[in-house]
């Protein structure tokens, strides 16, 4: 008897085979990809968000409680602005600064706290009683290209009050008779869309005073 032919592949099949395994791998390997992609790219903005929005409550909460708001001089208002707040028996001074740092913009609280009862005893001037200051801190620290920030001044309505400082000599008082103090904050992405952010918050019984 003739024994069969053994069976086996030809080269031609073992190369078609090959070509087909490549095609499904790419575009395995580029879906892949893709949603590894979009992947970092939703975790990057989702921690960005979070970054900013942390950031926004804490500045929104100490202007809430503050009395008095201290406005900056001149043009200064709209990158540097403090708060007085009465926290744990001391009186606390939070100034919140908008700085750039190796040409990169970011959010800074600077904190100097007194002691309540020698704050009344020098007649409730914390300026006149001795100062313990803590480490300035950076607000947004998940940023690689930066911020722009910015603190804004709206009346009862919400209109945003416009003042130039080069041009006009009273925007002091403009500013000082705010409703209401915002901060802007734009966090730019690369490849993505920009993220905005802002909050309000509402000061029409707090009293002012200016530093500068």
């Amino acid at each position: 008897m003739r024994r069969p032919p053994e069976a086996g592949f030809t080269l031609v099949e073992l190369l078609v085979v090959m070509l087909l395994m490549g095609i499904v791998g790419g575009f395995v390997t580029t879906s892949l990809v893709r949603s590894m992609q979009v992947t970092r790219t939703t975790s990057e903005r989702a921690i960005a968000l979070h970054d900013i929005e942390r950031s926004l409550q804490v500045v929104g909460r100490e202007l809430r409680v503050a009395d008095p708001i201290y406005l900056a001089a001149g043009d200064d208002f709209r990158y540097t602005i403090g708060a007085e707040v009465v926290r744990d028996r001391t009186v606390q001074i939070h100034t919140f600064l908008i700085e750039e740092e190796d040409g990169i913009q970011f959010l800074f609280q600077e904190i100097t706290e007194y002691d309540l009862e020698e704050v009344i005893d020098v007649g409730g001037d914390p300026l006149k009683a001795t100062a313990t200051t803590l480490p300035r801190r950076r607000l947004i620290t998940d940023v690689d290209n930066g911020i722009e920030a910015v603190f804004t001044y709206h009346t009862a309505l919400g209109t945003e009050i416009e003042c130039d400082p080069e041009t006009e000599s009273n925007c002091d008082d403009k500013f000082a008779d705010a409703s209401q103090i915002g901060i802007r904050l734009v966090r730019n992405l690369d490849g993505q869309e920009p993220i905005r952010a802002e909050t309000r918050i509402n000061v029409r019984n707090t009293r002012y005073g200016r530093v500068s």
